[in-house]
């Protein structure tokens, strides 16, 4: 899995490429204070070409951790959020 881009600016969309990710997603991105700021439970037969599009409009600058649980495995990606 991986986001794109990273970094990312307020505003602009990011994708989550998903790869060869099976069933269903759920997707949790945490600020540095721990608040969780974005989630959403993800059907795979709803994805557009293995991606997922977030809209970062509502993220402000900094460090966040994304974490994407599947019914195959958990992975946590840092993302970089700039102006």
């Amino acid at each position: 899995m991986s986001l794109y881009p990273n970094p990312v600016k307020i505003g602009q969309p990011l994708a989550l490429k998903t790869g060869d990710l099976k069933g269903s997603l759920f997707i949790e991105i945490i600020d540095q204070s721990g608040k969780l700021v974005y989630s959403k439970d993800i059907e795979n037969n709803n994805l557009i070409n293995g991606s997922i599009i977030i809209q970062t409009s509502g993220f402000s600058a900094g460090m966040y951790s994304a974490r994407i649980i599947s019914d195959e495995r958990t992975e946590v990606v840092r993302l970089v959020v700039v102006q």
